[in-house]
């Protein structure tokens, strides 16, 4: 139902780097890659279109396992459980990816997965279960700062991070009113516990980037909306305010980006624009009712606050609603795609410059992509399908063309040309000649 922006699935790192609007500055979109079948790194770039090409390639050598990287520290780690190893990959110079310092016997547990902190500065060494962890505080990039093991008090349902990465959140699946602050500022005990408040369980919960050191969640059930801070760690306790509306189905917060609001909708059909600018008094900006109500749903506000977009998951129905005026919300566009939904975005995902070059909406119906055009705010135009092989993707912008890519699980990039609406384009499969058996797909912010 949910998109997690803020989980690390290990490894192909996806980077689209600064796209352009036709200035001469402008810098090709590129992704890094390892192929753990021959323990390779890959630099790949994405344009010109037609010609991918592979810039550069490290090898670490064979056994290494997987890895995960950084890309806003444009540096990964590579670990072999086995041997207990840890290597640095730098792709600082896309064309000059090389190998860095390697770190053996750091951990006493066998190292099943790697995760970066969204900032870089923070790499967690776990066990597949996350019963056990490391924390490595990258202060340099070659003498990292270690915690000791570090053992959660019970089985870990998620790791988060807000967009800064000072710290991180722990919750648990064995209880709802325990949770974890993860702060590398003392290495000796990063975690800080809290004992939370609730009479069921958290549905749903986001950082506010507007808001700093700040989250909130949706009480399971209840239509109750708890917000958090944590400062530093003398914070005594972590919810700082609340509020209940009148809808026990409210399941999802999707967070504004220009503005510090989030929109909380539930399955009855019934949308809440709330204001956190003061963040203890949560604040009813307007409510407002979908035509029906809407089941498992998918939603996104665009990078520029300007459109609210909820799609049905199941039927296929996508409802556009341009919220400019936020108390006044005006249903645009109401579109049937004709099979499940399983992916919705808008077109640059939290770039506004580039949203506002061409804003769209990207939905993936299937294995069918469709784009429906804002450039009318007021009449969005729903363009023609395309076969689509990719379950993740990222757009970008080349001078005056609206791009997405991918790699499918054959090692290909695939790539559309998503400038006409009306007649998204697939301008090719590529062959990188490196196979398949790469790692999995995760993006990072640019």
């Amino acid at each position: 139902m949910r998109r997690d922006i803020g989980s690390a699935v290990l490894a192909l790192v996806l980077i689209a780097v600064a796209c352009s609007d036709g200035r001469e500055s402008f810098n090709p979109p590129h992704f890094v890659t390892f192929q753990p079948g021959t323990g390779t790194a890959y630099s790949v770039q994405v344009t010109p279109i037609g010609q991918p090409r592979v810039r550069n390639d490290v090898a670490i050598g064979l056994g290494n396992e997987g890895w995960t990287a950084s890309g806003t520290a444009r540096f990964g780690l590579v670990y072999d459980a086995d041997s207990n190893k840890l290597t640095q990959v730098d792709f600082r110079r896309l064309d000059g990816v090389r190998e860095g310092p390697t770190f053996f016997n750091i951990a006493s547990f066998r190292v099943d997965g790697v995760e970066f902190s969204p900032n870089g500065t923070t790499a967690l060494l776990r066990t597949a279960d996350f019963s056990m962890f490391k924390v490595l505080e990258f202060v340099t990039r070659t003498t990292p700062l270690l915690s000791g093991d570090v053992m959660p008090r019970g089985p870990v349902e998620r790791l988060t991070f807000p967009r800064g990465g000072r710290f991180g959140l722990l919750t648990y699946t064995d209880t709802a009113t325990e949770v974890d602050i993860l702060d590398p500022a003392d290495l000796t005990e990063p975690l800080v516990p809290f004992t939370i408040d609730v009479e069921t369980s958290w549905d749903d919960f986001r950082f506010l980037d507007l808001v700093p050191d700040t989250f909130v969640a949706l009480e399971k059930g209840t239509g109750r909306l708890i917000a958090y801070r944590y400062d530093d760690r003398d914070t005594e306790a972590l919810e700082v305010g609340s509020a209940t509306y009148p809808d026990l189905t409210l399941v999802e917060i999707t967070p504004f980006f220009t503005e510090p609001r989030v929109a909380l909708t539930g399955a009855s059909g019934e949308v809440f624009f709330v204001d956190l600018a003061v963040i203890d008094e949560p604040r009813i900006v307007n409510r407002f009712s979908l035509p029906t109500p809407i089941g498992s749903f998918l939603a996104a506000i665009s990078p520029d606050d300007r459109f609210y977009a909820v799609a049905e998951t199941a039927t296929g129905r996508l409802l556009l609603y341009n919220v400019e005026q936020p108390e006044v919300p005006l249903l645009i566009g109401s579109f049937d795609l004709g099979g499940e939904i399983t992916a919705m975005q808008f077109s640059s995902d939290d770039d506004v410059r580039e949203f506002r070059s061409s804003p769209s909406v990207v939905v993936v119906t299937g294995g069918e992509v469709s784009l429906v055009d804002l450039a009318d705010p007021l009449r969005p135009i729903l363009g023609g399908k395309r076969s689509f092989p990719l379950a993740t993707f990222e757009t970008f912008r080349m001078r005056d063309r609206l791009l997405l890519t991918g790699i499918d699980s054959s090692g290909r990039v695939v790539t559309f040309d998503l400038s006409d609406a009306e007649a998204a384009e697939s301008i090719g499969t590529f062959d990188l000649g490196i196979g398949g058996g790469l790692s999995d797909t995760i993006f990072l912010e640019r």
